[in-house]
């Protein structure tokens, strides 16, 4: 690419260089070259992208690059002003300048460092000690990853050397996990991984790590190593890696492959080797369902390579024969990311024959089937064959007919399929009319004409109750085209059904059509049915409540909801949980020690609603400000809970240490770890301060006392300890003295 920006601005000089080699069009742009790399370095290392006239002057002055002698050097091809017009040199040493991309001024920073490594000892320093203290800084990662390339293409070895000492040297992050990413996409960047010395020993580091993280609860490994591999398929697809996956695989029980073959699909290895891709294979005729289902989501992550007749036919055979739905969807799921491979005539006509199969399991399976893979197989004969199904005599069938069909896309004949359902609606069989309503609700917003809607509407008065529940149901997942004044007072009538089905599915149907559903009469409704005798009708009245969503949340509703909480029926806890969770940081207003208790006493009691509770406990964590009136021991037991990642996500660890300082609480110490690790922050720490290399942000704390100092080293050590993220350095560079890292030995 720089050539090729070089070539282009000599020969807007008029400028031969057709016949020159590279070296020769890099000096023919000697000057322009080092201007562009300091200026670029110069803005990354202040972390900004609009390059100021200061900025400018300084790198024209330290390359001693003017535009006397290069009046065109604004028009390399990189960098524009934020004020195109050009009236002049003056002006343009005057404007503010940005690079074209991020990506570009990250590499020419990158080629600034990496000729600074080659200059004399003064200027080399310089870099190397850059590099040292700013290595862990999020926003200057693609830089070093830049620099690691540029390295490594070189011949002069002293420079690979200098940059691989440097990265490796003290201080080093004492969370450990961010030291581990700068040295994935580093080697991934080189091109000959038998140069980097200790090469064995890192990648031996990286499989221990996998090995001893990948069946932890807290799927942190997962958060921050797996897209770092996820980029470097050549660390991912080394021998030692995959030998730690298979003896894996091989050697665990039911419930550690399972976690493997998550591992292994989330890895999205593009060319996974024969050895690991006949392991996941294998695991498709596993005992157990969960371990099938889990296989066949490996499969559908991994490259081309897995498109062979071999696995496509095993994973057909799954899709259609397996008797666990949930296997036979993942199946479905990888065979319709194989895409047009898949979709042979032979695979066709399978799913055809299968359709008319005499057996109604296999003809649900086959709709299933069509359904997860789309348009890639609607045909005009399968589609005429789920049309048939609409009328089969087995009601699965029906159901997978119907969704099949409304995954079709234009290319099925949904006029023709809507017609027959809406002349169904006034069969003189309840059943029959009940399930045109779920085909109508398959079909969701297709089927959301005036005339459909004036009919479900006068359906909600069916003699029926199930007819009538199903009507609710479908006006519901019609979105906000039903949403009218007459569709909202009738269900309003509807809410006070005798049956208690037809009222939650009012309820539902409400709830779905948010904020212009949202009345101040079906508000106060709703309020009032907070507090009713009847515990379907409070549990209704929270469900409502959370679908409508935070927009409409009020200080009151949160209050009543809170109180709900406590409330003797789990449907109502559970409703209340997943109303909160929807309600957004207006919740951090009623974020007390107490609140919190009571939201925590729901995430761990592992019911399906656990995860709302953990969404809400997530949007109380909103600012520093609610945390620091927290007590840390009731923040220290969500870090112990199912879903801590999820709940302190957004918690950063600079914050935290501010708070820890500032009250001087070691309390706050195991908060403050565990957030540095869920953020991927790098900690690093001197005898005076420490530095948090979070993501968007350095920020540097002085130490309140030396005791804090003493604590803080040891927990994050003894953490680092337990995750394995130790790594014993035996190079030179490790052994030039720091401070932090004679306290503790990590990474």
């Amino acid at each position: 690419m720089t050539e090729w920006l070089c070539r282009r601005y000599l020969a807007k000089q008029n400028i031969q260089h057709e016949a020159s080699g590279k070296n020769e069009v890099y000096e023919c742009c000697r000057d322009e070259l080092p201007f562009l790399e300091t200026l670029a370095f110069n803005g990354m290392k202040k972390n900004i992208i609009i390059l100021d006239p200061q900025l400018v002057e300084k790198a024209m002055k330290e390359t001693r690059c003017s535009l006397k002698d290069h009046p065109h050097l604004f028009n390399i091809g990189v960098l524009k002003s934020l004020d195109s017009r050009s009236t002049g040199n003056q002006i343009l040493t005057s404007k503010d300048y940005y690079f074209v991309h991020l990506s570009f001024q990250e590499y020419f920073a990158a080629r600034y460092c990496f000729n600074a490594l080659n200059a004399p000892t003064a200027a080399s320093q310089t870099v190397i000690e850059f590099i040292n203290t700013h290595k862990y800084d999020q926003h200057l990662a693609l830089v070093f990853t830049f620099v690691s390339g540029l390295v490594s293409e070189s011949d002069r070895k002293p420079c690979f050397n200098a940059f691989w000492e440097t990265i490796q040297a003290k201080p080093l992050d004492l969370v450990g996990i961010r030291h581990m990413q700068l040295l994935i996409t580093c080697i991934e960047e080189t091109s000959d991984k038998s140069t980097i010395s200790r090469y064995t020993e890192l990648v031996q580091w990286i499989g221990k790590y996998i090995k001893h993280n990948i069946f932890k609860k807290d799927k942190i490994i997962r958060q921050h190593l797996v897209p770092s591999l996820q980029r470097a398929q050549s660390i991912t697809c080394d021998q030692i890696i995959i030998n730690v996956l298979i003896n894996l695989l091989q050697h665990g029980d039911a419930k550690n492959t399972l976690e493997v073959l998550l591992f292994i699909r989330d890895l999205q290895i593009s060319n996974p080797p024969s050895i690991l891709l006949n392991s996941v294979v294998i695991a498709l005729d596993n005992g157990f369902k969960e371990v099938r289902g889990n296989a066949c989501q490996a499969l559908g992550r991994m490259g081309e390579k897995t498109t062979t007749n071999e696995v496509i036919n095993k994973l057909v055979s799954v899709a259609l024969e397996d008797a666990t739905l949930n296997v036979r969807i993942n199946a479905c799921k990888a065979l319709g990311v194989m895409g047009e491979k898949v979709a042979t005539n032979q695979f066709i006509n399978k799913l055809v024959s299968a359709l008319r199969d005499e057996d109604w399991d296999v003809r649900a399976s086959a709709c299933e089937v069509v359904g997860m893979m789309g348009e890639k197989v609607a045909t005009t004969e399968v589609i005429n064959k789920l049309v048939s199904a609409l009328g089969d005599e087995d009601s699965s069938v029906r159901e997978k007919a119907y969704e099949a069909l409304g995954r079709m896309g234009d290319k099925a004949a949904m006029t023709e399929v809507i017609n027959k359902l809406v002349n169904t609606l006034e069969d003189e069989d309840w059943n029959v009319r009940q399930k045109a309503c779920e085909g109508l609700r398959m079909m969701g917003e297709k089927a959301a004409t005036t005339e459909i809607i004036n009919k479900l509407v006068s359906v909600l008065e069916d003699e029926n109750k199930d007819v009538r529940a199903s009507a609710c149901e479908v006006l519901g997942m019609m979105g906000e085209k039903v949403t009218t004044s007459e569709v909202i007072n009738k269900l309003v009538i509807t809410l006070e059904d005798e049956d208690w089905n037809v009222r939650e599915n009012a309820n539902e149907a409400l709830g779905r059509m948010g904020e212009k559903a949202a009345t101040s009469e079906v508000i106060n409704k709703l309020l009032s049915a907070l507090e009713d005798e009847d515990k379907d009708v409070r549990a209704s009245a929270c469900e409502v409540l959370g679908m409508m969503g935070g927009k409409v949340a009020t200080s009151e509703m949160i209050s009543k909801l809170v109180s709900a909480l406590e409330d003797e029926d789990w449907i109502v806890r559970a409703n209340a949980c997943k109303a909160l969770g929807v309600m957004g940081k207006k919740a951090a207003n009623i974020a007390t020690n107490e609140v919190f208790r009571k939201l925590l006493i729901e995430v761990n009691c592992n019911a399906s609603w656990s995860w709302d509770a953990a969404t809400a406990l997530n949007n109380m964590l909103s600012t520093p400000a609610v945390i620091s009136h927290l007590d840390p021991m009731i923040v220290s037991d969500v870090c112990l809970c199912k879903y801590a990642t999820a709940i302190l996500e957004n918690v950063s660890a600079d914050e935290l240490i501010s708070i820890c300082f500032s009250s001087k609480n070691i309390d706050w110490l195991r908060v403050v770890i565990f957030c540095a690790l869920c953020n991927g922050a790098a900690v690093t720490a001197t005898e005076e301060k420490v530095v948090i290399h979070s993501r968007n942000k350095t920020v540097d704390l002085c130490f309140p006392s030396l005791k804090l100092h003493h604590e803080m080293i040891k927990a994050f050590s003894d953490q680092a300890e337990q995750l394995h993220l130790s790594l014993e350095m035996s190079s030179e560079a490790s052994n030039k003295p720091n401070i932090a890292s004679s306290c503790c030995n990590i990474c």
